[in-house]
């Protein structure tokens, strides 16, 4: 997507600064939507004169912030904000996620999926019941890795990937294809599992073999075992049902930028179990080699999920996607973009991986594609801050003074207060 070249003035501010900010005289214009360029009053970018006449557009498109709002939920707290600096402002919501967490909840709105309970286990092989998405008429599945496989399914203490399965999230893709399911869209993100996708596999009939012919647990710990892999029990259903593995991330399976060394100590390996993990996954990978013939090492994305991106293409020929642009297509986002003033995203931290696909990032660089101004409130702003040229403007929802905690607890109301005065600030009122 080409960008702009547009000079923008880019600043961070906190929560309390926000709420009174201005765009300074020295900061070059921005290519307003529409060819129009912002009027300039009292130190302030002002809305342009049509507005006088026309309601403003606003697209309000963030991600979720994890462990406070969902997209949704986020959305309708920039809604509540931006309705109260203008009653008659013209409003899209477009929820986004890039695979993560939240990931059912924007595609099932998306698609207007029926939500589906099913009996599975938890990432330490516990009894739980975990929701997906059924779309009959395009006998297509939703389904959310860490709804079944979620780190947040544990507690901290709990974590941990040497005896974490990914078997979970295989018994919902049964579900799907026991309804039918010929596509199915699995978001992968938020696991706490580095099992390869032994777990998924495992439930739709591969077996993986130790030197014995004995069946092995599927968790990360036993990857290293792994001698032999049967794949005479796989249902055949597969071959007719089209898998979309939606990732943020682009990592490798192996290497500094793989899954045991990036996320391994994320989800609670010690060093030690990190390199178990990482010996382990290349065992994993040579004896997918030996029985398919498909290497997955060097594959772009395979490392999303503990591994199971890799595993799912090399078994059953799943599709790795890019997670935010896959999701801007299918919600239509870019159309949306097409027909605003003013875009505002969210997420709930900005930090160098930001800019390697995720959601907002890829909102941002629409919006500047189309010379429209793009606005990104944070949770908070990693040290490792992401390039500032993504955005117009940064907006840190929480104050330096104000606990992680707090921020958290009252995220909604924070959210609609900044979007109110972003809303008001836009507008010269």
């Amino acid at each position: 997507m080409p960008i702009p070249g547009q000079a923008i003035n880019h600043e961070v501010l906190s929560a309390e600064s926000a709420l009174s900010y201005r765009i300074e005289q020295k900061a070059q214009p921005v290519h307003w939507h529409r060819g129009i360029a912002p009027n300039r009053c009292n130190n302030k970018i002002c809305a342009p004169e049509w507005r006088n006449n026309m309601s403003l557009h606003l697209l309000l498109a963030p991600n979720a912030l994890k462990g406070s709002l969902s997209a949704s939920q986020t959305a309708a707290a920039m809604r509540r904000g931006a309705l109260a600096a203008d009653p008659d402002i013209h409003i899209i919501s477009r929820p986004m996620s890039d695979g993560g967490d939240g990931f059912l909840e924007v595609m099932a709105g998306q698609f207007d999926a029926r939500l589906i309970d099913a009996e599975t286990t938890d990432p330490l092989g516990r009894a739980m019941t975990a929701q997906w998405g059924w779309v009959k008429h395009k006998q297509l599945g939703i389904i959310e890795m860490a709804s079944a496989s979620g780190m947040a399914l544990l507690d901290p203490v709990q974590l941990n990937p040497m005896l974490a399965s990914s078997e979970g999230t295989g018994k919902l893709l049964l579900a799907a294809l026991d309804r039918g399911a010929r596509r199915v869209l699995l978001g992968l993100g938020g696991t706490a599992t580095v099992d390869g996708g032994m777990g998924i596999s495992k439930a739709l009939g591969a077996r993986f073999l130790d030197d014995s012919g004995h069946c092995l647990a599927s968790c990360g710990g036993n990857l290293g075992k792994i001698r032999r892999v049967d794949l005479s029990r796989v249902a055949g259903r597969l071959k007719h049902t089209v898998i979309d593995l939606i990732t943020d991330v682009h990592n490798p399976l192996l290497g500094k930028n793989g899954a045991a060394r990036v996320f391994g100590p994320q989800k609670g390996a010690s060093l030690k179990q990190v390199q178990q993990l990482e010996d382990g996954l290349k065992n994993l990978a040579d004896v997918i080699i030996a029985a398919t013939g498909r290497d997955m090492r060097d594959l772009p994305g395979a490392g999303a999920a503990g591994g199971t991106a890799g595993l799912m293409h090399a078994l059953f020929g799943a599709h790795i996607r890019p997670g935010a642009c896959y999701v801007a297509e299918l919600t239509g986002l870019e159309d949306a973009v097409k027909t605003a003033d003013l875009v505002i995203t969210a997420e709930g931290r900005l930090d160098k991986q930001t800019s390697s696909g995720k959601a907002p990032a890829v909102v941002a660089e629409i919006a500047r594609s189309h010379g429209v101004p793009c606005i990104a409130i944070v949770g908070d702003i990693g040290k490792d801050r992401v390039d500032q040229a993504l955005f117009t403007r940064t907006i840190q929802l929480r104050d330096k003074g104000m606990a992680v905690e707090t921020a958290m607890r009252c995220a909604a109301d924070l959210m609609e207060k900044l979007t109110q005065q972003v809303i008001k600030e836009f507008q010269g009122t």
